[in-house]
């Protein structure tokens, strides 16, 4: 089988697969984040598991904006 102008996309999370024709419009999402280690990670999800990384995100980012004001002048932690 020949398939032209269609990627094949898989859910780095739950393993969905899907053929997506190129250049359009779709409901996969490049995510990309840093590991605790500096390293870039770049991840695939479908729409169900983007949906579900979102709030993380969102938790995620606010507990470090909580980390950054938590310091004091002398380093301690208030």
């Amino acid at each position: 089988m020949i398939i032209i102008n269609y990627d094949l996309y898989m859910c780095d999370r739950c393993g969905k697969d899907e053929y997506v024709r190129q250049n359009s419009t779709n409901t996969w999402h490049k995510i990309n984040r840093v590991n605790n280690m500096g390293s870039k990670v770049e991840n695939l999800l479908c729409d169900t598991c983007y949906s579900a990384y979102v709030p993380l995100v969102k938790a995620q980012d606010k507990a470090y904006a909580t980390f950054l004001s938590n310091i004091a002048v002398s380093g301690e932690v208030r």
